[in-house]
């Protein structure tokens, strides 16, 4: 799939000088997953003196889509399910503008950023995805948080869980709509997320078809059924989301009895369920009592489902800007290309991933497959255009193709054409075609080192220098490329991959990696301020006194079970999650003291805040005020605690 034959073509129409030094310019408009192959593929092939190359794209780093759903689950971290682009891009020769594209002029050849900057290309790629399908009714629109962008997403959940903490919301209720791949996924990784951090957790998926998984064969949708159950999730069928209403009803209002074809878990009517936890933790009845947090979203059949968190993915749809884009779209707004990925309307434009209609394609997934199975042939036609020849590759798939669907536990479920299969050596394999991409941007691998200075909009000039004796070979990179991105599932490099999945020792740990300074900026714009600054101690203090003595410290982290041991901790802390703080308040304030301080630690300070709050809290209302003077955290938890090793 997609290695693409040859066809000879006119050659663009413009091929003039755009920049302002008088050179020919190739834009690349995003960093999906094809426009990342191109980055890279320029990197083996230089280009022209006479051509500048430029990445505009509105974040530093970029999500593998492949990898979203396990990152959520808390099987990869957030910084192994991205590539950063904008060091990998200036490695490569490109020049970095850190802007969208909300405008195309085709037949001006030139493109308004979200700055309010124009600028001209000789070449444009757009490869921006898609967005998820808005809901219909504004009352949905304004709670429900919709999965692309996936940072967006992101940082949605983890305001969800600052703003929820186990302490206010013992047991939260998660309402996904969407039956596709994107849906089932997300309900078993949020589910696994929550559950080890809230320690119970309802999901419920909400269906619009009579199955799941429309599209892919029955074996597939039955298998994922099946999981979906074991782990508790309830599945409607045949309902669409109409509305949310506002209420303190603590559970769901179902009228008569069970619809034919709903999948249930238990035959009680109240959607409190006990759920099977995969590592072993068990969840119990919402103990809070309090249910002003709850809304409902009102279904087609009259149920109503409770829930403190709407997810929505419901499928691609254009991006709004698209209404800005003078090149030809498809009757659906997307935008409409050849099978060389080129526009039908301007020849230098062109366009891939879920942003795009390919003309006798129409039935091609919007999925990250595609996208990188179209990233060599995008790369082979833009070179062809600078070097000025007219000879361009057709992309190609078969509709038998592989598909892989991770369910939150080290397992997955998986088809080829009509056969489906499942089990950790699934997981294996996927987890191995995942990391293999992921692992041609790996800047260590690479041997980007060098720190970026970037300011504004825009990185700065210089590029990043590659240290040689770490750096691939063009032969090893280029194998990397052509392993991966061959996507027909049949092929030689497919079943090589699974027979090196199925001899792997299943091994799922990465090596740390560092995070950009964006993201970090990101995690400190969520942080709590619930207890001021000077009233906590800092990562170097902590340090300080751990060096000091040990023993003198009563150190207690925070995090779930499966974080605390997967990503390391302070030896001899124990692991007590905030989950489980009520039941050890009264335990934690006795032993406690001015001479031996309760130090509490978490992943970034948010929930130690909570937990410390709390339990100052319960200390004064039993008349320990001196015990709760002595209840410590750290300001930045181990995100800090780590950074602050390093530097020692």
């Amino acid at each position: 799939m997609g290695n693409g034959s040859s066809v000879h073509v006119a050659p663009p129409s413009i091929n003039a000088p755009a920049a302002e030094n008088g050179k020919r310019r190739l834009v690349l408009a995003g960093a999906g997953h094809a426009n990342v192959h191109v980055l890279k593929h320029f990197k083996l092939n230089a280009a022209p003196e006479d051509v500048e190359l430029v990445l505009v794209t509105p974040e530093r780093t970029t999500w593998y889509s492949g990898a979203i759903p396990a990152s959520i689950a808390g099987l990869y971290s957030r910084a192994h399910a991205q590539v950063e682009v904008a060091r990998v891009a200036r490695w490569a020769g490109w020049r970095f503008v850190k802007a969208s594209v909300v405008g195309v002029d085709g037949d001006a050849s030139e493109i308004t950023l979200s700055t309010g900057e124009k600028m001209r290309y000789t070449w444009l790629s757009i490869n921006v995805g898609a967005q998820t399908r808005p809901p219909a009714h504004e009352s949905i629109a304004a709670v429900a948080v919709r999965t692309r962008p996936p940072s967006m997403m992101e940082e949605k959940i983890y305001t969800f869980e600052d703003e929820c903490s186990p302490l206010s919301v013992p047991h939260p209720r998660v309402v996904v709509v969407g039956s596709g791949a994107a849906g089932v996924e997300l309900s078993l990784a949020v589910h696994r997320r929550f559950l080890l951090r809230y320690g119970a957790v309802t999901v419920v998926l909400v269906s619009r078809s009579p199955r799941l998984l429309n599209g892919l064969t029955n074996g597939v949708g039955d298998r994922m059924a099946s999981v979906l159950q074991e782990r508790g999730i309830k599945i409607y069928y045949n309902e669409e989301a109409l509305r949310v209403r506002e209420g303190d009803s603590s559970s769901e209002a179902e009228s008569g009895e069970a619809q034919e074809g709903e999948s249930t878990v238990s035959s009680d009517a109240s959607d409190s369920v006990s759920v099977k936890a995969p590592i072993g933790h068990g969840a119990a009845e919402d103990e809070s009592g309090d249910t002003s947090s709850l809304q409902h979203l009102v279904c087609s059949s009259g149920r109503e489902v409770p829930f403190h968190l709407l997810l929505w993915a419901t499928g691609p749809a254009p991006h709004d800007a698209f209404k800005e884009f003078s090149v030809a779209k498809s009757e659906w707004g997307f935008l409409d290309v050849n099978t060389a990925l080129q526009s039908n309307s301007h020849p230098n434009v062109f366009a891939a991933g879920d942003c795009v209609t390919v003309k006798t394609l129409e039935w091609l997934p919007k999925a990250g497959v595609i996208a990188v199975s179209e990233g060599p042939i995008l790369s082979h036609n833009l070179y062809a255009c600078v070097q000025n020849t007219d000879t361009l590759k057709i992309f190609s798939s078969r509709k038998s193709r592989l598909q892989l669907l991770m369910t939150g536990d080290y397992s997955a479920v998986g088809c080829l054409g009509f056969v489906s299969f499942q089990g950790d050596w699934v997981w294996r394999w996927k987890d191995y075609l995942d990391r293999q991409w992921l692992l041609l941007y790996d800047l260590q691998r690479l041997g980007i080192t060098e720190e970026e200075s970037a300011s504004g909009g825009e990185s700065a000039a210089h590029e990043a220098q590659a240290v040689p004796k770490k750096e691939l070979t063009n032969e090893e990179i280029e194998q990397l490329l052509e392993s991966h991105c061959d996507g027909d599932s049949c092929s030689y490099t497919a079943r090589k991959a699974m027979l090196a999945a199925l001899k792997s020792s299943g091994d799922n740990s990465f090596k740390e990696r560092s995070f950009t300074e964006e993201t970090e900026a990101a995690d400190l714009a969520r942080d709590l301020h619930l207890i001021a600054d000077s009233e906590r101690w800092s990562a170097e203090l902590f340090l300080a006194r751990l060096n000091e003595d040990p023993a003198a410290l009563s150190v207690v982290d925070l995090r779930p079970e499966d974080e605390f041991e997967r990503s390391g901790h302070v030896e001899g802390a124990r692991n007590i999650p905030l989950r489980r703080i009520r039941q050890e308040a009264e335990a934690l304030l006795k032993q406690s003291s001015e001479e031996k301080p309760l130090v509490l630690l978490c992943a970034r300070g948010n929930d130690s805040q909570q937990a410390r709050v709390y339990l100052q809290r319960a200390a004064e209302g039993q008349g320990q005020g001196e015990a709760a003077k002595t209840v410590k955290d750290v300001i930045g938890g181990m995100r800090l605690v780590w950074k602050a090793q390093q530097t020692q």
